[in-house]
């Protein structure tokens, strides 16, 4: 039973990380929406926050299957993972990419290098 609770509590974990600003929006404007049923403008306001953050979230989700499909093919590739690393919400679903296939020591260490070429060189 323990097992089965700690399993859903990762999934909802790593659900919420692959897409933490999309969700976050969906879930403050999708909250709002049974309170401004009186006010049409706030209702509709709450209606396109709400398209917004599911359109973010569906995003980020077909990138995580992307990358979870690439990975499940070739294995871990540090090609495959450079340009999420520009994005903070894009690095953030690679780290539960690379975390469920064993690899984010990996990831972190081409964050980490990228980083240092990004100061040696900003342009």
């Amino acid at each position: 039973m323990i097992k089965k609770i700690r399993a859903g509590l990762k999934y909802i974990t790593d659900f919420y990380i692959t897409a933490p600003v999309g969700e976050t929006i969906f879930l403050m404007n999708a909250g709002q929406i049974p309170f401004d049923y009186r006010n049409p403008l706030l209702m509709s306001i709450n209606i396109i926050g709400t398209l917004a953050g599911a359109a973010l979230t569906i995003r980020q989700f077909k990138l995580r299957h992307r990358l979870e499909s690439s990975v499940s093919k070739h294995g871990y590739n540090d090609k495959i993972f450079e340009p999420t690393i520009p994005l903070w919400c894009d690095r953030q679903t690679a780290r539960v990419v690379t975390k469920n296939c064993g690899n984010l020591n990996d990831y972190v260490a081409l964050c980490n290098v990228k980083k240092i070429e990004h100061q040696l060189n900003p342009n």
